[in-house]
């Protein structure tokens, strides 16, 4: 649900999402994590009062928590939609309403690195709604999503 700050709050998992997904072009893992970090009030449209490292990337489990609605049994992947659901959570994200502004199909970093792969962290794969296997080499390019703990 949007918060009219720049913020949407997560009713089941409670955490608070950045409204705009686009706000960070793509970036590799150490780049994602520290644009996340810098976000604070009067960037990518936060009127919150948030400060510096308020903000970071979503871990594996905050990702997995947020597309596991979206997967099953809605079928996002089938619809060629994000996974992730619209506000009320009955249909993809697509179908609306939505608060979300910019999301993109694709893979977003999460902050999970990978202990038996220094190289590899994981990430989040919205079109087809992957976490578990989603390991990506920490130079390459993906998208950024910064979350935040609810009050």
């Amino acid at each position: 649900m949007s918060c009219g700050n720049g913020t949407v709050t997560d009713t089941v998992t409670g955490l608070v999402w950045l409204q705009k997904a686009d706000c960070f072009s793509a970036r590799s893992f150490a780049a994602a994590n520290a644009a996340a970090a810098s976000i604070k009030q009067g960037r990518c449209g936060l009127t919150d009062g948030s400060l510096t490292g308020d903000w970071r990337l979503p871990t594996q489990a905050e990702w997995a928590a947020t597309i596991a609605r979206a997967v099953s049994p809605l079928g996002c992947k089938a619809a060629n939609a994000p996974s992730i659901t619209n506000d009320p959570g009955t249909d993809c994200l697509l179908a609306g309403p939505t608060s979300f502004t910019g999301v993109q199909l694709g893979t977003y970093w999460s902050s999970s690195a990978i202990d038996a792969s220094p190289n590899k962290a994981c990430g989040a794969d919205l079109l087809n709604g992957d976490i578990d296997s989603t390991q990506l080499s920490k130079p390459t390019n993906r998208s950024v999503w910064a979350v935040r703990s609810g009050n």
